[in-house]
C-alpha cells in the first residue's frame, strides 16, 4: 500500500515567508499556547476525582478546543461558507 500521497491536502498550516521559522509560525504559536498543556488538560478532563474546574481551566479548556476547530481544514471551509451565507441575507444575522 502507498500512502505517499494520503494527505488530501498539503501545507495547510504553512504561511507564506522568506525562511523557514517564517513559514511554520502558526504551527510554533499551537506548540507553545496550546499543545504544550495538552496532558494537563487532558489529565482535568479524566480525573474521577476531579468535580469542578477552576475559571482558568474552563478557559483553557475552551480555547484548546475552539483552536482545535480552526485547525481543521472541513471545519474553516464550513465556516468561510456560513459566513458567506449570512452575509448574503440582507437583514439576518
Amino acid at each position: 500500500m502507498n500512502i505517499q500521497n494520503i494527505c488530501l491536502e498539503k501545507h495547510t498550516y504553512t504561511l507564506p515567508g522568506a525562511t523557514v521559522e517564517e513559514r511554520m509560525m502558526s504551527e510554533r504559536i499551537y506548540s507553545d499556547v496550546w499543545e504544550k498543556d495538552y496532558d494537563k488538560m487532558y489529565d482535568w478532563l479524566t480525573d474521577p476525582k476531579k468535580v469542578t474546574l477552576t475559571v482558568q481551566e474552563r478557559e483553557f479548556i475552551i480555547s484548546s478546543v475552539v483552536t482545535m476547530f480552526y485547525r481543521t481544514p472541513i471545519w474553516n471551509k464550513f465556516y468561510f461558507l456560513r459566513s458567506r451565507v449570512w452575509q448574503s441575507r440582507p437583514g439576518v444575522r
